[in-house]
């Protein structure tokens, strides 16, 4: 898990609206949010650091209106996507993840990863879709990519592309051979990545910028 020096300046949340009620949120030192918004509740890809729960619960409440999401999907199951987890199922989120996430979590010996609220409490194995506020948004499983647990999250009319650490943008990727990924799989979910993005796919990565088809590319 990343740690934040003392003499760093405090992370604040950058929040790029891309229409159809979905937000990017960024800090910077933990893995992108993506944000689906409107009258049904919020829905959450990943939810960041235990210690960047407050931030990111302070730009949930700016957007939405609301301090937990109703549902929050996690891409793969490293702290600085799930570290978060524990926090907003206790404010009343429902967390949905992959079998193997879960499986990880639950494994883990991090202090972070202890609380039993960290855990999924919804599970999948090849795809889970979400119908709400308009979207139709798809996540599905990428096999022995990053790791053995990651999803892609597609939200299909609004046409923003959410690969987690399958997409390091701009960044040589980091392979987690030791939690089940591999570089095959990774070049396997990168193709995916491609078949599934179309030229003015907005996709979010799980590192670095906003990025389109060209970057998933190069």
């Amino acid at each position: 898990t990343m740690r934040v020096r003392q003499d760093q300046p405090a992370p604040e949340v950058d929040t790029t609206d891309l229409g159809d009620g979905i937000y990017m949120l960024s800090t910077g030192i933990a893995g992108n949010l993506a944000l689906l918004t409107g009258d049904d509740g919020v829905v959450m890809v990943d939810d960041q650091l235990p210690n960047t729960t407050g931030l990111i619960e302070g730009a949930v409440v700016e957007v939405a209106g609301t301090n937990a999401p109703r549902f929050i999907v996690n891409t793969h199951w490293h702290g600085d996507h799930t570290g978060g987890n524990a926090h907003f199922a206790e404010l009343g989120s429902t967390i949905a993840a992959h079998h193997n996430i879960r499986r990880r979590l639950d494994d883990a010996e991090d202090e972070w990863a202890q609380s039993p609220a960290t855990l999924p409490i919804i599970t999948f194995g090849e795809d889970l879709t979400f119908h709400m506020n308009g979207q139709t948004v798809e996540v599905t499983h990428v096999p022995s990519a990053h790791t053995d647990g990651d999803a892609f999250v597609y939200f299909r009319e609004a046409d923003v592309l959410h690969m987690g650490d399958v997409l390091f943008s701009g960044l040589f990727p980091y392979i987690d051979l030791s939690a089940g990924g591999s570089v095959d799989g990774y070049l396997a979910g990168l193709e995916r990545g491609l078949e599934l993005a179309g030229e003015d796919t907005r996709i979010v990565p799980g590192h670095g910028p906003l990025s389109t088809r060209e970057d998933v590319q190069a």
